[in-house]
C-alpha cells in the first residue's frame, strides 16, 4: 500500500476548493449562458484546473481557477487554518475599502501571470479569479472594477472575477454582471 504524502493531501485540498468554487460559479454561468455545464474532472497540467461538460450539448469548457488574497501572509494564514494547524491571525490595519484595493492589485497580477501560461485544452477556456477575503463584496467595489486590467494577450475566451459571496462579474470579452447579479445591476 502506498503511503500518501503531504503534497498529495495539499493538492487534494486545493482541488476540492477549485471544484467547489467552479460548481458555485457554474450556477450563475449556466443561468447566463442557458447551458447545463457540470464539473467533469480536475484537470492535470497542462490542462486547466477544472474540466466541465454541458450535459445537454456535450460541449466542454476548461476553467483555470486562481485565488487572490490580501497578500502572501494572508494566504499563508488561510491555508494553515485549512490544514488544521494553528495560524497567526491576519489583522487588517486599514478600512476594508483600502484593503480590498490590495486584493484588486493581486487580481491584476494573477491575471497577468495566468495569461503567460499555455493550456493543453481544446475548447473554450475560462479564467476565474476568486477573491478570497470574506469581507470583500464586489458589489460594494463597483466603482473600482475598472481598476482590474485584462492583459492584452492571453489564452482565455472569457475572464471573470468572483467573490466568496458568489458575485460573478465578467471582465472579458465584455464587462458585466452575470447570472442573478445581472438582474440586480442593470
Amino acid at each position: 500500500m502506498m503511503r500518501r504524502t503531504r503534497s498529495d493531501t495539499e493538492r487534494e485540498r486545493k482541488e476540492r476548493l477549485e471544484v467547489r468554487v467552479a460548481r458555485e460559479f457554474l450556477l450563475d454561468y449556466n443561468q447566463e449562458k442557458r447551458s447545463v455545464f457540470q464539473v467533469l474532472a480536475s484537470g492535470r497540467p497542462p490542462q486547466p484546473d477544472i474540466i466541465c461538460k454541458d450535459v445537454r450539448t456535450g460541449e466542454e469548457i476548461g476553467i483555470e481557477v486562481t485565488i487572490v488574497y490580501y497578500d502572501e501572509q494572508h494566504a499563508k494564514a488561510v491555508w494553515q487554518t485549512a490544514r488544521g494547524k494553528e495560524a497567526s491571525g491576519y489583522p487588517l490595519s486599514q478600512p476594508d475599502s483600502v484593503e480590498n484595493l490590495r486584493v484588486f492589485r493581486e487580481a491584476n497580477e494573477a491575471m497577468k501571470n495566468k495569461s503567460k501560461k499555455s493550456y493543453g485544452f481544446v475548447g473554450r477556456l475560462l479564467l476565474l479569479v476568486v477573491t478570497y477575503p470574506p469581507r470583500l463584496y464586489l458589489i460594494r467595489m463597483k466603482k473600482h472594477l475598472s481598476s482590474l486590467h485584462v492583459p492584452e494577450e492571453h489564452p482565455f475566451h472569457e475572464i471573470y472575477i468572483y467573490s466568496t459571496r458568489s458575485e460573478p462579474y465578467q471582465l472579458f470579452p465584455e464587462r458585466k454582471w452575470i447570472g442573478t447579479y445581472r438582474a440586480h445591476n442593470l
